[in-house]
């Protein structure tokens, strides 16, 4: 079935528009001031060592090939003022900005588009892949865990992936700041990104470049029954 058209309406703080997948309704978030976000204690203890593991990805997948899914997630928010951090990437590591065009490129499930941008970490030995995050400003992009499209008024900042074998040395964390900045040269004066409420790690990352919680998403289905659901957090 088509995605419903994505519409966004506007707010003093700047809106992100959920429309979903299936024909209805789009869902509108709106942000709310600085400071007023607080963690559920599920959030802050490490499930992420359980839920985030090559095993629970399976069942997973077994359980959405029949239909059940289930998906929670913070939005995160920060402005692209002059105050955005740097910090660089370990001394055997380079970054580089490479267009959605590059065939040279993971097509990442075909969602890349040709104006996005990302930014590629390298190992200097022998340019091995040590991570990437890519930035799209100004379109909408496919979110499949909640069944949706998102669209900002600035960037959208996702797929952040770093490898196993080069994780805890600050890439992600480097490669966030890197596309943070690539988005402010674009045109962009906020920056947003969802993280799943069980991925304490992306969480930290995001959090360590300034970007706040803001709204807490919600989906389930259950073969053809979904539910949906957002609540700002206070």
């Amino acid at each position: 079935m088509p995605s419903s058209p994505v519409t966004t309406a506007r707010s003093a703080s700047g809106p992100v528009t959920l429309a979903k997948t299936a024909a209805g309704d789009p869902r509108t978030t709106n942000y709310i001031p600085r400071g007023q976000n607080t963690y559920p204690m599920a959030a802050r203890l490490p499930l992420w060592r359980v839920t985030r593991t090559a095993r629970a990805r399976r069942l997973y997948e077994w359980l959405a090939a029949r239909g059940v899914t289930g998906a929670r997630m913070y939005q995160y928010v920060r402005d692209l003022d002059e105050g955005l951090p740097a910090p660089a990437p370990p001394a055997d590591v380079t970054l580089a900005r490479e267009s959605g065009a590059d065939a040279g490129l993971e097509r990442l499930d075909g969602d890349l588009a040709r104006d996005d941008t990302v930014v590629v970490a390298r190992s200097d030995d022998g340019g091995e892949a040590a991570g990437q995050v890519v930035v799209s400003v100004g379109r909408p992009v496919r979110v499949p865990p909640l069944g949706a499209t998102v669209r900002t008024d600035g960037a959208y900042v996702w797929r952040l992936y770093v490898p196993p074998a080069h994780r805890g040395r600050g890439i992600a964390t480097a490669l966030v700041a890197a596309g943070a900045r690539a988005a402010r040269e674009r045109g962009a004066d906020r920056a947003a990104a969802l993280v799943a409420t069980d991925n304490r790690p992306s969480q930290r990352v995001f959090e360590a470049n300034g970007f706040e919680a803001r709204t807490l998403h919600t989906y389930y289905r259950f073969r053809n029954a979904t539910r949906r659901g957002r609540r700002r957090l206070r």
